[in-house]
């Protein structure tokens, strides 16, 4: 285990499991603690033996969101009063650096589960929604409260939602169960609470099986007509895109499906499919 203040991680084979450590504030994500975070994903990036990360939170939740306190301590003095300008600047920072924590998650090469173990509000609700796959307990509750504070959602929410279930939690800041957020799509599982993390790991190592039958390949796709945005799913060509594979751009029509078969990527394999956007899922679940 490494030395973090507000991260537990676990290894076991090629699974390693990241613990939000916050208990007493709900895993209120804290500037110290999202640094902890993903310095630690990166670390498991780079580490080979590593193939499926997870995410949990120690205690009732989750994750409650960003933490708003304005101190840890309740008899610290007031802070002193920012001059406006300094103040929006500092906000709309922080606005952009909210994004770019989420794609670091949503762009690591290596695939990561969130096993949603009780409160996930707000930002935590965020993460959730960036990982590859989503486990949620049975008592699990979610939320997007920032409308009664005058703020914000994802657009992570709408796109995995849709238009009309986001508006409804984000324009009300209501509080939904773990069956609501599948039923929106926004979960993949609902899961007794007691089994949820022995299922995350069953889940893990078997995605980890998987790796193992195919060469990874990181890839960003770009230049794509249907606008599909970026796919880290190796050896799927995808018609009419450009791509970045291990530094280098290639025509879609080069990567190939095959790595599962253990075919060198650099001694001109055969190309067995190119894939339009449209038909990219069922495609690849036809592999699996």
């Amino acid at each position: 285990m490494s030395d973090y203040e507000f991260l537990l991680d676990e290894h076991d084979g090629p699974v390693v499991t990241f613990t939000l450590n916050r208990p007493e504030a709900l895993n209120a994500l804290s500037r110290p603690l999202e640094d902890e975070l993903h310095a630690a994903l990166d670390a498991a990036v780079a580490d080979e033996s590593v193939r499926s990360i997870i995410l949990t939170g120690a205690g009732r939740a989750f994750s409650a969101g960003y933490d708003i306190s304005r101190s840890d301590a309740p008899d610290a003095p007031p802070p002193a009063r920012t001059p406006v300008g300094p103040y929006l600047r500092g906000q709309f920072n922080n606005s952009l650096r909210n994004p770019d924590m989420m794609m670091h998650l949503m762009q690591l090469p290596k695939p990561v589960i969130a096993a949603v173990n009780g409160w996930c509000i707000g930002g935590g609700f965020w993460y959730s929604l960036a990982c590859d796959i989503t486990l949620a307990s049975d008592q699990a509750t979610f939320a997007q409260p920032e409308v009664r504070m005058v703020s914000n959602s994802t657009v992570l929410f709408a796109m995995l939602a849709g238009w009309k279930n986001a508006h409804r939690y984000t324009l009300t800041g209501d509080h939904f169960d773990a069956p609501e957020a599948l039923r929106m799509g926004v979960v993949n599982e609902v899961i007794p609470h007691d089994q949820l993390m022995d299922r995350a790991m069953a889940l893990a190592e078997y995605v980890s099986k998987r790796l193992e039958l195919a060469e990874p390949v990181s890839i960003h796709w770009s230049g794509c007509p249907n606008s599909c945005g970026q796919h880290q799913i190796a050896d799927i060509g995808l018609q009419g895109c450009k791509a970045r594979v291990n530094g280098e751009t290639v025509d879609a029509v080069d990567i190939f499906v095959g790595g599962r078969l253990g075919a060198d990527a650099r001694m001109g394999r055969k190309v067995l499919s190119k894939v339009p956007c449209s038909e990219l899922r069922e495609t690849v679940l036809g592999l699996i």
